[in-house]
């Protein structure tokens, strides 16, 4: 919800489209974690890093997704890494002086925050850990990770909330979610195999009847 209306503001999603939506999600998470399990037993390593996820994700995807969702990956990652904490909550320690002998209390900051991402850092990094169990898995794969999952979620509502705008609808249905990943080329190579209950089928006009 928090990301589609970073998009689409004025437009919501229907319980079954979200299913959908969380379901593709899933399939993101599972295909890159394969791969990079892969990856590690191929070359007989025994950590997982993001150099392994970023790799899954050039395996992966196609096209502009490959391009958008390393360019989000690399950008979470030096978030997480560069961040001081008083740049992002001025209002912890410098803003105002605190008197003397006083203690400051500091704002917990969530590895989100630091990572400036909206999905759960911390919640995608152990199901990781969970699924590649035999490997060490660092926190900047995990950070990746949810860097690559919230782009391609955010990919598919904005292009679920183009749909349902052209329909004149201020709701996300299953349909509008299929539609969205069918009529995307490389949407549709990722998830050939995904299927969309509730959503009909795509039209379609066979060119003899054109």
């Amino acid at each position: 919800g928090t990301v589609l209306k970073q998009i689409h503001p004025d437009i919501g999603i229907s319980k079954k489209g979200n299913a959908i939506v969380e379901s593709f999600v899933s399939h993101v998470f599972d295909e890159l974690s394969k791969e990079a399990r892969h990856l590690a037993m191929s070359n007989s390593f025994a950590t997982i890093t993001s150099r392994e996820i970023q790799t899954a994700v050039r395996i992966c995807f196609c096209g502009e997704l490959v391009r958008c969702a390393v360019s989000e990956g690399l950008k979470a990652l030096r978030r997480y890494c560069g961040t001081d904490e008083r740049a992002l909550n001025p209002l912890v320690e410098h803003s105002f002086p605190a008197a003397e002998g006083s203690k400051v209390k500091k704002t917990p900051m969530t590895l989100s925050t630091r990572a400036g991402l909206t999905f759960p850092v911390r919640r995608i990094h152990t199901l990781l850990k969970a699924r590649l169990k035999g490997f060490r898995v660092t926190i900047s794969a995990g950070v990746y990770l949810t860097a690559a999952m919230e782009y391609m979620a955010a990919e598919v509502l904005e292009l679920s909330g183009d749909a349902a705008s052209t329909a004149r609808l201020a709701r996300i249905a299953p349909r509008h979610v299929m539609l969205a990943i069918r009529n995307d080329v490389e949407l549709i190579e990722f998830a050939h195999n995904v299927i969309f209950p509730g959503a009909g089928i795509p039209p379609n006009i066979h060119n003899s009847l054109m």
